[in-house]
């Protein structure tokens, strides 16, 4: 993932080495003292991002990307190369579960799900290598624009998210971070709320129509080599806050230097509560409109939050559009939708952090 950052002379050495730790995966992005205090914000370095880009219908050329770019995703034009996928999570054999077809008009599940995963038209740059120590999430972004029609709310939608994840295939385990869903056209709540949520298995829906006609429904995670059952369904747990884009009395704001990017940060900051905010990325203050939030951990859905406060968790990065049902049928507004990604971030620490 390419980035452009406006403030270089805010970074400082990455805190690992002078831990002695010679590995440069990150790098401190805001202004901290020598020890680092948590949440000791941590850049992922744009070097480890690759992008990826796969949709309903093979488009001939691939956007050229250089540098130190502001890399962000024009909706619904965009080009795009083949089919171009993470490794290892190309086929349904090479997924952690085991998916079957579902009716849901009789609630029966019927074959198990082979061949290639079937897929969204979506963008989206990712970490190829997992990385340890994620207490947190940060990412300096803006969430901007709508969408002017969608023939069929109930199928079709387009999501835009930046989030931290365990598996490199998106199917299970631990995921966290930040998304805008725009589903109804003028529908100015979704355009103007970003959502932090943390889950398990969230991708676990069972809900997952591709480009079959009729598109294929799937019935949940089933585990390897079970018979299809309630009992052997494993189900997403998600828990989520509503956060508003900044805001005075309703108008969008800018930040104090006229831009619509902001840091939008998450942690642990104990180990049963989130904090959430979004700040300035230029003087830090609490952005207009939006209030710093505690959420408590509802531990139903994470339920090893004390380990992963005091030890961190390990997976991957990435930020993803999404547009569920093909450029044909949502139709950008005006502004097109686009989500910019500057900069994404660990809440990390520098010293080991204990529960009561």
């Amino acid at each position: 993932m390419k980035y452009m950052l406006s403030i270089p002379s805010m970074r400082l050495t990455d805190w690992r080495l002078a831990l002695g730790i010679a590995v440069a995966f990150f790098a401190l992005s805001r202004p901290a003292d020598a020890q680092c205090a948590y949440p000791c914000w941590s850049e992922v370095a744009s070097n480890l991002f690759s992008y990826l880009s796969y949709s309903p219908v093979d488009l001939p050329t691939k956007p050229s990307e250089t540098p130190a770019i502001e890399f962000y995703y024009p909706m619904p034009t965009q080009t795009s190369g083949s089919d171009e996928t993470v490794s290892g999570c190309t086929t349904f054999s090479g997924l952690t579960y085991d998916h079957y077809s579902y009716d849901y008009a009789t609630s029966t599940y019927g074959s198990k799900l082979t061949g290639n995963l079937p897929r969204d038209m979506d963008f989206q740059h990712t970490t190829s290598s997992s990385y340890g120590g994620w207490k947190g999430i940060f990412t300096r972004a803006s969430f901007r624009g709508a969408i002017s029609s969608n023939p069929d709310t109930n199928k079709y939608s387009l999501t835009q998210a930046v989030f931290f994840h365990e598996d490199a295939c998106y199917e299970t385990g631990l995921e966290f971070g930040f998304y805008r869903q725009l589903i109804n056209a003028g529908n100015t709540t979704q355009q103007n709320t970003v959502y932090f949520y943390y889950g398990v298995d969230v991708n676990c829906t069972g809900l997952a129509p591709n480009n079959a006609s009729p598109p294929v429904q799937q019935g949940g995670c089933i585990q390897k080599n079970a018979t299809p059952s309630s009992s052997t369904t494993i189900l997403p747990k998600i828990d989520g806050v509503a956060i508003p884009i900044p805001n005075n009395s309703g108008t969008e704001a800018t930040n104090s230097m006229g831009g619509y990017d902001w840091f939008w940060e998450a942690w642990l900051s104990d180990c049963s509560t989130w904090s959430i905010q979004v700040l300035d990325p230029y003087d830090y203050s609490v952005a207009p409109g939006t209030s710093v939030i505690t959420h408590t951990v509802d531990t139903t859905v994470l339920s090893n939050a004390s380990s992963i406060y005091q030890s961190g968790a390990t997976g991957h990065a990435s930020s993803v559009q999404q547009l569920v049902g093909g450029a044909n049928n949502i139709q950008a507004g005006s502004p097109s939708p686009v989500v910019k990604v500057y900069e994404i971030g660990a809440a990390k620490s520098v010293s080991n952090l204990t529960c009561p």
